[in-house]
């Protein structure tokens, strides 16, 4: 994989779990959405009320032998009326539950962190930490072979991520504990 910064939206590959990653937000922020939004889930076209496709940013970090290790962050500006700054100044991490999303600070978090201090310190139970990129297969190293190229990708404990669906009123979460191991797939990368 790259020894460089790209972004690039990110397909599963999985068969029965096809379709790009995109992130949960509502329509309106309120109190009551914020812990609802910024999950990264399938979009299979089922849900498209709350689900919105993004790009990745990955930072290289380093590689090693088989992996290349990335801070992860959404490279989408996202339309005034849907702008979550826990999303797009956020970073990829994973809540306690194992449930994969983005995390960073808004206005709202900061004002439920005064006012219910509790508040924070179960945000504050988030991991964020790096990536990894487990290109399988052999990669000829060019652009276009990138996006036909399937990888896992892997928390910084070296868990793959996993397709979760608690019921069939919810899309597929993506998580780093329980569900089906995900294959996924590189598309629109742009080298940076």
């Amino acid at each position: 994989m790259f020894h460089r910064d790209f972004t690039a939206e990110l397909f599963c590959s999985t068969a029965n779990h096809q379709g790009v990653i995109s992130v949960t937000m509502h329509e309106r922020e309120n109190l009551l959405s914020v812990s609802d939004d910024g999950w990264l889930c399938i979009d299979t076209g089922n849900r498209p009320d709350i689900l919105h496709p993004i790009r990745f940013s990955f930072h290289y970090l380093k590689h090693t032998e088989d992996r290349v290790h990335y801070n992860v962050g959404c490279a989408t500006t996202l339309p005034t009326t849907q702008r979550r700054g826990g999303i797009e100044n956020g970073k990829l991490g994973y809540s306690v539950n194992a449930y994969v999303g983005f995390y960073g600070f808004t206005l709202t978090d900061k004002v439920l962190g005064i006012s219910a201090p509790w508040y924070m310190l179960l945000d504050a139970q988030a991991t964020t930490s790096f990536w990894k990129i487990e290109v399988l297969g052999e990669w000829d190293g060019s652009l276009e072979s990138a996006e036909e190229m399937d990888i896992h990708m892997r928390d910084h404990d070296g868990r793959r991520i996993a397709a979760y669906r608690e019921s069939t009123r919810y899309p597929e979460f993506l998580n780093v504990e329980k569900g089906e191991v995900l294959t996924f797939q590189l598309r629109n990368i742009s080298l940076l």
